[in-house]
């Protein structure tokens, strides 16, 4: 069950178990004003707004895939059979997200950490997932 928090001409916050909800309404449209709990309101609408980052670190043949919400990590992730990164790195990242609830709109960029030289596989390979990841999201 939702309960109302806030509601104007122009958008409607719901609370629901799993979080904050906000719906954005096509106007014109006349609704009552209900009473709000301001500082509530401001505080979910901070919860809501992800700023996630996918790191990957490859060192000493381990590929981490770190997951950041702004600064702060939020999970990890290992592959250690990295002769099939290939295959188990973007699924890897799906379910990172997954754990965490998250959609693959909510992270903003993935980037490659490598103590490794330009010229390994696992290094292109990961380059290449974060170059692509990033393209789409622009």
């Amino acid at each position: 069950m939702k309960d109302l928090l806030i509601i104007t001409t122009s958008f409607v916050i719901y609370s629901k178990p799993s979080g904050y909800t906000m719906q954005i309404l096509a106007p014109p449209l006349k609704l009552r004003r209900h009473a709000v709990d301001y500082a509530r309101v401001r505080a979910s609408l901070r919860m809501t707004v992800h700023h996630m980052k996918i790191v990957i670190v490859i060192k000493e043949k381990t590929v981490k895939v770190v997951l950041f919400d702004g600064k702060k990590q939020k999970d990890l992730m290992e592959i250690v059979e990295e002769y099939n990164l290939s295959k188990k790195l973007l699924p890897g990242i799906e379910k990172l997200l997954k754990r965490n609830k998250l959609s693959k709109k909510d992270v903003l960029s993935v980037r490659v950490e490598s103590d490794q030289g330009e010229n390994f596989t696992t290094t292109r390979i990961a380059k290449t997932i974060a170059e692509t990841w990033n393209f789409a999201c622009e």
